[in-house]
Order: structure tokens, then C-alpha cells, then sequence
């Protein structure tokens, strides 16, 4: 019990009192029932149907112009939790213009928020797509790992690893991602290995 109690004012002392156990109610709800505090539900928003430029296909002349008005609707539906709306209007931004690595991010975001083993696969195609497009998209490899963490297999937990070690590559001195591969790394070593 004195090696994990060192171990884990170690890990306080490098990452802060944000990593402790049931320090962060809203992004890890699963620790504050654990510690049993009630958990707030996350307000809804009513969905929304976003608007489809069907009549439009990639390259053709105003597609980029709806691209953008489509990620503008995807970027109001994230910021009022919305998240269905978000993924289907971030997903018509990709289809009228797929070269915007932003597009591809924004749906993926979406996607982790959804939380479905389909949803998550997507993000993960998704965050492949965006790093291909532009390899320095740090946001890419980020949200990436989390999408794999999420499908909690031993080998998506392998490849969450090596996306934050990506991402911190890129970003070294970011304590977050720093934390994230530290903690990933303790998972994967006392659940998978």
C-alpha cells in the first residue's frame, strides 16, 4: 500500500489535482458515482436538423461556400450539445469539401461526444483523414486516442498509446497530452498487459 500511495502523490505532484480520483466530475462521472456523488445529467438540446445542400457535390461552384455555412451549423450545434446535428452537418461539410482538416476534427468531436461503437470507429476513420491531410493536426492524433481508448480493446488501447505519443511529439510541452499518455499507459499496463 506505500508503493501506490508514493506512486500516486508522484503522479499528483507532476499532473496536478485535476488527475486525483474523482476530481473532475464532468469529464469522468463514472469516478463521482464511484465515490458516490451525484452526477448531474448534461442538459440536451433539442435536435435540429441541419441544413443539406444536396443539390451540390464536391468541386462544383458555391460547394466550398455551403461547406463552410454547414461547419458553421455543426460548430453552433457542438456549443449547444447537440450532438447528432453537429456530426450530420460536420459530415455534409466533408461531403461538399473533403480537403478541410477542420471538418474532419469537428465531426470527429462530435463523434466522441455520441459515444457508439460506430460513432467511435467514425472518429477514428475520421482523425486518420485529418493527420493524412495535414500530419502537424495535433488535435487529430488527440482526439484519435480517445476514440480508440473508447472502444477499450487491448489493440485500440495499443494505438490510443501511440496517438498520444504522436501527439506529443508534436506538442511536447502540452501537461494534458503529457497526463493523457501517462494515464493511458497505466490502464493498458494493469488492465491489458
Amino acid at each position: 500500500m506505500g508503493l501506490f500511495k508514493e506512486h500516486n502523490e508522484r503522479f499528483l505532484e507532476r499532473f496536478g489535482a485535476r488527475a486525483a480520483l474523482g476530481a473532475n466530475d464532468d469529464e469522468r462521472p463514472w469516478e463521482a458515482i464511484a465515490l458516490g456523488r451525484e452526477v448531474q445529467e448534461q442538459c440536451k438540446a433539442p435536435y435540429v436538423r441541419p441544413r443539406l445542400y444536396r443539390h451540390l457535390s464536391a468541386g462544383e461552384p458555391g460547394a466550398d461556400e455551403a461547406a463552410e455555412k454547414a461547419n458553421e451549423q455543426a460548430l453552433e450545434r457542438y456549443k449547444a450539445k447537440d450532438w447528432e446535428s453537429c456530426y450530420e452537418a460536420a459530415g455534409e461539410a466533408i461531403r461538399l469539401n473533403p480537403r478541410r482538416v477542420a471538418y474532419y476534427g469537428n465531426r470527429a468531436a462530435a463523434a466522441l461526444k455520441l459515444r457508439g461503437l460506430e460513432h467511435l470507429r467514425q472518429a477514428a476513420r475520421d482523425c486518420k483523414e485529418a493527420c493524412a491531410l495535414d500530419p502537424s493536426y495535433v488535435k487529430g492524433y488527440v482526439r484519435s486516442a480517445e476514440a480508440h481508448f473508447l472502444m477499450g480493446e487491448p489493440h485500440t488501447v495499443r494505438i490510443a498509446i501511440e496517438m498520444y505519443e504522436a501527439a506529443f511529439r508534436l506538442e511536447p510541452q502540452n501537461a494534458s497530452i503529457e497526463a493523457a499518455l501517462e494515464r493511458i499507459k497505466m490502464i493498458f499496463a494493469s488492465d491489458y498487459a
